[in-house]
């Protein structure tokens, strides 16, 4: 026979199940969403001199067909411009202007439908740095994100600084704008070359970095992930990490430590 105390709790958890349904509340109505597709410079081949004035006829460079978008960075803090890298190619050779716009680099699109100044919805603001303005900085600018001043630009292990000027501004111009390369000291007297960085991200304060490495400790290869604190060193020009904090994985906290050997 079917006990009564197992059927009125069966009941009761229907009854529950039910009155939990009632006061759940409609869905939203559904909310548009808009895609818009940013501009891009014109692609062309990787064969020098193919970037023509008929196919750039703003002179701002041209990009590679597959390749030429190389990541898709974060949005300027005025949520107008959009970060990205790309691959150019297809330069005149020197001393033409135009030979600037060549591989590696970073560049800033309009989001909002506007052109800068010269026309074009799209501006490069690595091309033609002087080699005085980027001593010792890394050739890889991957995960481009924006500081808050608008001025900054953390890609790679480096930092692009126009300084007291906006990056979308006019007078932020090659000559204006310095890639500082970022240092992490394991050693105490900060001597060697110091510990390779990978997957760095900007902490929301703007002046702490999460980033990770790779280690071998007791024979085997490990990753580690830390947060450092950043402070500029102007003899030589570059950003350090005065603090550094190493995540324990078996907590997932972080520990103040000392670095576990970092493979270089």
């Amino acid at each position: 026979m079917f006990p009564i105390n197992v059927f009125f709790l069966i009941l009761r958890t229907l009854i529950v199940t039910v009155q939990a349904k009632a006061d759940v509340p409609p869905p939203p109505e559904p909310e548009p969403i808009e895609i818009i597709e940013l501009p891009l410079p014109p692609v062309v081949s990787a064969i020098e001199g193919s970037c023509t004035s008929e196919v750039d006829p703003l002179g701002t460079g041209c990009i590679l067909q597959r390749g030429g978008l190389v990541q898709a960075g974060s949005f300027l803090p005025d949520g107008k411009h959009v970060i990205a890298r790309v691959n150019y190619t297809g330069a005149a050779a020197t001393p033409d202007p135009a030979s600037i716009y060549a591989g590696d680099q970073i560049i800033l699109i309009k989001a909002d439908g506007a052109s800068f100044p010269n026309g074009s919805p799209f501006k490069c603001i690595t091309c033609g740095v002087p080699q005085g303005n980027a001593q010792g900085n890394a050739e890889a600018l991957d995960y481009p994100q924006a500081f808050r001043d608008g001025r900054r630009i953390l890609a790679g292990t480096n930092i692009i600084d126009c300084g007291e000027f906006d990056l979308v501004s006019d007078e932020c111009s090659p000559a204006s704008t310095f890639i500082y390369p970022i240092r992490w000291n394991t050693t105490v007297d900060g001597s060697g070359e110091g510990g390779s960085l990978r997957e760095l991200r900007l902490h929301p304060d703007n002046l702490h970095i999460g980033f990770n490495s790779f280690a071998y400790t007791a024979g085997k290869l490990n990753q580690y992930a830390y947060t450092g604190q950043l402070t500029f060193n102007s003899a030589p020009d570059r950003w350090r990490f005065t603090k550094n904090r190493q995540s324990d994985k078996s907590t997932k906290s972080a520990k103040s430590a000392k670095p576990a050997k970092p493979i270089k």
